[in-house]
């Protein structure tokens, strides 16, 4: 009788331990929702998750979600439109990319950082890329996949490019170079790049040049001997005499590579938006791309 009651003793303190195994907490991701391409940030949180959790599981669970045909028809209350006067509706981002798939087929790895981004598509301008969640875009990766990253830099930000490759380094990039931009630039889409320099260097860069002229492209500003920001229609909605970018682009069609430029018309705000990824990260988190000025950063595209 005694052994009996032992084995079934043992067996309901097995079972529990292999129940609560099911439910340990696999990590924590960061959920942010904003709107109009990270302009205005309207829930930042930091949240636990069990193994083989989906991005819509955990958002169902803390947020107030509503689906509609398989699409997300409200956050929050915040409530997609399709009409011929206004398309808006939710996108969102793991680690600085657009996700792939939808968000119930996207499973948490973590560290995540996921950005939920309520804006107008109208003008078909999707934005593939974001800075917001640096440095997971290289830390992390998307699905987990971390890629190599190469820094090409101008020799007048040799100093600045240290601090920044020690960041990175520190951060858990591990497969990780840098050389002199003057050096050449080898198209790869299975390694990020950062190009840091002058505007009038980086514009000269052919992919950079073709997405910077294309209507429809991912780089909201421009630089002459201003530097104008631009909202998401592409017209000029505020301009600066000196100011730096901060902004990313996908390599090529449905790459996880990147194309990040620190760049501007002006050496020390160049110098200023590098010590900011080194420095204050933080200055930058939920922003689609960036605009450093004398005085604020600004995120890009505007809205007016």
């Amino acid at each position: 009788m005694k052994k009996t009651l032992l084995v079934i003793i043992i067996g309901i303190i097995m079972t529990s331990l292999f129940g609560c195994s099911e439910n340990l907490v696999e990590g924590k991701c960061n959920i942010i929702l904003s709107q109009d391409f990270g302009d205005k940030q309207i829930y930042d949180e930091k949240l636990e998750f069990t193994k083989n959790t989906t991005v819509m599981e955990l958002m169902q669970s803390n947020l107030d979600v509503k689906i509609e045909n398989e699409f997300v028809d409200s956050i929050n209350g915040i409530k997609s439109e399709y009409s011929e006067e206004n398309k808006l509706g939710w996108f969102y981002y793991i680690n600085g990319n657009l996700a792939q798939v939808g968000s119930e087929n996207y499973y948490l790895k973590p560290g995540d950082d996921v950005v939920w981004d309520y804006h107008t598509w109208e003008n078909e301008i999707y934005i593939s890329s974001i800075i917001g969640s640096y440095p997971k875009n290289f830390t992390n990766g998307y699905d987990g996949k971390i890629l190599k990253t190469e820094i090409l830099y101008s020799e007048e930000f040799e100093k600045d490019t240290d601090r920044l490759y020690n960041y990175l380094k520190d951060n858990g990039v591990d497969d990780l170079v840098k050389r002199d931009i003057n050096k050449g630039y080898d198209y790869d889409e299975k390694i990020n790049t950062i190009f840091i320099g002058t505007w009038s260097e980086i514009s000269k860069i052919e992919n950079i040049k073709d997405i910077y002229n294309d209507k429809k492209g991912e780089l909201f500003f421009k630089i002459n001997n201003k530097v104008e920001v631009l909202d998401c229609s592409k017209n000029k909605a505020k301009e600066f005499e000196k100011a730096a970018v901060i902004a990313s682009l996908p390599k090529g069609y449905s790459t996880l590579s990147n194309i990040w430029v620190v760049t501007g018309n002006d050496e020390d705000m160049i110098k200023k938006a590098l010590n900011i990824l080194y420095e204050n990260p933080q200055k930058i988190k939920g922003k689609f791309s960036a605009i450093v000025t004398e005085d604020e950063i600004l995120n890009i595209p505007m809205v007016r």
